[in-house]
């Protein structure tokens, strides 16, 4: 066997205290162990009837609902690939708590905590309580997300509800949503009224557009509003179990963003370039501007339709809402 066979074989599926995970895109063999092991770290025990997770209970319905019927063994192996950015996360993670506690024991850091809600229990772990009692949580995420952060919070309005911020600024709202229900569990009447994300990106400041490593602090929902959140989301989860019943996801839940058609054209610079007025909504519109406007010569571009965040769920293989993204 030749030597680059050898090393092909050596970056197939990683087997990891009895789990398996795939390795679809090739990455080296300790890559694929480093997110692999990273991943297993999560200490709390997988959604079940009566008891959710914080990141469960603020996530769509329709995911919850599956993270309840749905084993590891039937969903299938996760791909390492997907697994990287968290992996990478976890990791810094895990040195950030340990230099804060180092530094001073008073930081409490990743204490899971639990309440009843409706008779199920909602549990969560926050990564920090700081000495003077203020909730942090640490991400490590793209700057892409944090320029649709700062799109939520110039949107935001001061009438707006978490019912209202889960579908009009969803960004803005799983941060906030999970922060104050941290504070929610705890029930401390000394932890602050406001808390803070700390961000490190995992894909560069975009040309200094965004700070690499930076905290944003956000004020907590009132005690009352996360409480009746929490109860309406148990009492649906609930309903639909009783009927046997499981809804679909909605867009914002999907990550949608719309299709492009737009017509191309080489310019009098010789560079190719969109034709004024020419995006459009749909197959049909593009084809009758085209009649209209159209040159010898010119390209029609299509960007299909997309939801990013399907692509990221772990329920993918038994869902009926997900589409494979088509291969160019």
């Amino acid at each position: 066997m030749s030597t680059i066979a050898q090393a092909a074989m050596q970056s197939n599926d990683i087997i990891l205290n009895g789990k398996v995970f795939t390795n679809n895109t090739k990455l080296s063999k300790e890559h694929a162990i480093f997110a692999a092991y990273h991943s297993s770290l999560y200490s709390g025990n997988p959604p079940r009837e009566g008891k959710l997770s914080t990141t469960t209970i603020i996530g769509s319905v329709k995911q919850a609902l599956m993270a309840i019927k749905y084993s590891s063994e039937e969903t299938g192996p996760e791909d390492v690939s997907n697994l990287m950015a968290s992996a990478k996360g976890t990791a810094m993670h895990n040195g950030l708590t340990a230099a804060l506690q180092a530094y001073d024991s008073n930081y409490t850091c990743e204490k899971r905590i639990e309440r009843e809600v409706e008779d199920w229990k909602i549990s969560g772990e926050f990564d920090v309580l700081t000495p003077d009692k203020q909730i942090k949580d640490f991400k490590f995420v793209s700057n892409y997300n944090i320029k649709k952060l700062i799109e939520d919070k110039q949107a935001l309005q001061p009438e707006w509800t978490l019912e209202d911020m889960y579908t009009k600024a969803p960004t803005y709202f799983k941060y906030v949503a999970q922060l104050s229900i941290y504070r929610y569990l705890l029930n401390d009447p000394e932890v602050k009224m406001y808390g803070s994300i700390l961000f490190s990106l995992n894909n560069g400041s975009d040309m200094g557009k965004y700070t690499i490593d930076q905290e944003v602090t956000f004020p907590l929902r009132p005690m009352e509003e996360v409480h009746e959140f929490l109860v309406d989301r148990v009492k649906q989860i609930k309903a639909h179990i009783a009927a046997g019943t499981i809804p679909p996801c909605s867009d914002v839940e999907r990550g949608y963003t719309p299709g492009e058609w737009k017509l191309s054209r080489v310019g009098s610079t010789g560079k190719e370039q969109t034709v004024r007025g020419s995006k459009c909504n749909s197959a049909a519109e593009l084809s009758e501007f085209t009649r209209l406007n159209g040159r010898p010569g010119d390209k029609q571009i299509v960007i299909p339709p997309k939801y990013a965040l399907c692509g990221y769920c772990k329920f993918k293989t038994v869902c009926d809402q997900y589409i494979p993204p088509v291969e160019d």
